[in-house]
C-alpha cells in the first residue's frame, strides 16, 4: 500500500486488494479470478452461505464443529446437521447415509487440527469425501486456518490439491499473524467467486 497511496482514498476492488490476490493466486496455482479476500474467513463463510443457502436447506458439518460457523449458517436459514468425528476425520458411513436422504448446500469441515476436536482428516477420508461430493453433487468447504501451525509429522494434502472441482478453500491470517488483522481469503471456481463477490458488494460495497 505504501507504493500505491491513492488506494486509501478510493473504494477498494470488490474482490480484494489486487496485488494480494495476485500473490495468493500464484501460491495456489490459480487465476486471480479464483481468489476473494474478505474480512476474515467467518465473513466469507457468511457470504458463501448467503449465496448457496435458502431457508430450510441443509448444511452438513463435522460434529463437533466451529460454533460461529454453525451460527452463521443457521442465521442464513440453514438446517445444520452434524456428522460425528472419528480419530481420523468424519464418519464416512454416516456421511453417506445422510447424503442418501438429501443433498446439502455444502459440507463444512476443518480438516487440519479441527476446531474444537483437534482431529486431522486422513488422506483416505479426504479422497472418500471428494468421491461423495462428485457422486452427490455438493460443495465441500475446507476451512484451513490452522493448517500451517504444524510442529511435527507430515502434512496431508488439502482437498483442493487432491481434486478442486467441488472444493471451496477458506483460510485466515488471524492465526498466523494477528487476530486483529481480520484478513481472510477464499479460493474457488471463478463463477462462484463472482457470485459471492456480488453478495459482498450488496453488503459493504468494497
Amino acid at each position: 500500500v505504501a507504493n500505491d497511496p491513492a488506494i486509501v482514498l478510493q473504494y477498494g476492488q470488490q474482490p480484494g486488494y489486487a496485488p494480494l490476490r495476485a500473490l495468493l493466486a500464484a501460491e495456489y496455482g490459480v487465476e486471480d479470478t479464483q481468489i476473494l479476500v474478505g474480512n476474515g474467513s467467518l465473513q466469507l463463510q457468511d457470504l458463501l452461505a448467503a449465496h448457496l443457502v435458502r431457508p430450510g436447506m441443509t448444511v452438513l458439518t463435522e460434529q463437533p464443529s466451529y460454533d460461529r460457523a454453525i451460527t452463521t449458517f443457521r442465521r442464513r436459514g440453514a438446517r445444520v446437521v452434524g456428522i460425528p468425528l472419528e480419530a481420523d476425520g468424519i464418519d464416512i458411513a454416516r456421511l453417506e447415509a445422510e447424503l442418501k436422504r438429501q443433498t446439502p448446500a455444502f459440507l463444512y469441515m476443518v480438516p487440519d487440527f479441527q476446531n474444537p476436536a483437534g482431529v486431522t482428516t486422513s488422506l483416505e477420508k479426504r479422497r472418500a469425501i471428494l468421491a461423495l461430493a462428485e457422486r452427490y453433487g455438493f460443495w465441500v468447504v475446507e476451512d484451513v486456518p490452522y493448517r500451517r501451525l504444524r510442529y511435527r509429522g507430515e502434512g496431508v494434502p488439502m482437498l483442493r490439491d487432491i481434486d478442486p472441482r467441488h472444493v471451496v478453500t477458506m483460510t485466515s491470517f488471524s492465526k498466523l499473524l494477528s487476530p486483529g488483522i481480520r484478513v481472510g481469503y477464499m479460493v474457488a471456481p471463478a463463477a462462484l467467486i463472482g457470485a459471492v463477490t456480488r453478495e459482498g458488494e450488496n453488503t459493504y460495497l468494497s
